[in-house]
């Protein structure tokens, strides 16, 4: 894939040089051309035909920069490759995140996405917050953990209030 983003900028580069731009051009349709993996690349190929705009171009190279982009190693990937086997676990912060009335489901994955980054011991969601086995939500986690996850509580200031008076907040699900 790296190879096609390099033919694509070369071609681009080259573009006032007629010559330059069709050797580029074929170069670049042979590749696409012979995908396997990703086969909807390859039908790209046939739109690569001698003579094209620079509209046309771009037509076949931002599919072929989202295909790209889609298979790039996320940093999850590498922290989980980087974290040895025996790494000991920090005990949770003593920190509770409240989470009230929010519509968005990627917020509520992005929430837990942090919340796990700052190893916080607890999330509580209320009023009409997704919840994390939303498809939504859990894709925006990017498995972070759910064990903390504690439920949907009613109100988000009466979780408020029961959290300063130090009782305990009764959990619904």
């Amino acid at each position: 894939m790296a190879r096609s983003a390099r033919t694509a900028a070369r071609l681009e580069r080259v573009w006032p040089d007629e010559a330059a731009r069709e050797r580029e051009r074929e170069a670049c349709r042979a590749w696409l051309a012979e995908q396997r993996a990703l086969p909807r690349l390859a039908a790209l190929a046939r739109l690569l035909l001698p003579g094209l705009t620079l509209r046309q171009f771009d037509c076949v190279r931002v599919p072929v920069e989202r295909a790209i982009a889609r298979l790039e190693i996320t940093d999850v990937e590498i922290l989980d490759a980087d974290l040895p086997p025996e790494a000991p676990v920090s005990p949770p912060l003593p920190l509770t995140v409240v989470a009230d009335s929010i519509r968005s489901a990627f917020n509520v994955g992005g929430l837990f996405r942090t919340a796990e980054c700052f190893g916080v011991r607890e999330v509580l969601l209320c009023g009409y917050t997704p919840s994390p086995e939303q498809p939504q939500a859990a894709r925006a986690a990017a498995r972070a953990p759910s064990g903390w996850w504690l439920g949907v509580m009613p109100a988000g200031f009466a979780v408020i209030d029961e959290l300063r008076g130090g009782s305990a907040v009764r959990r619904w699900r």
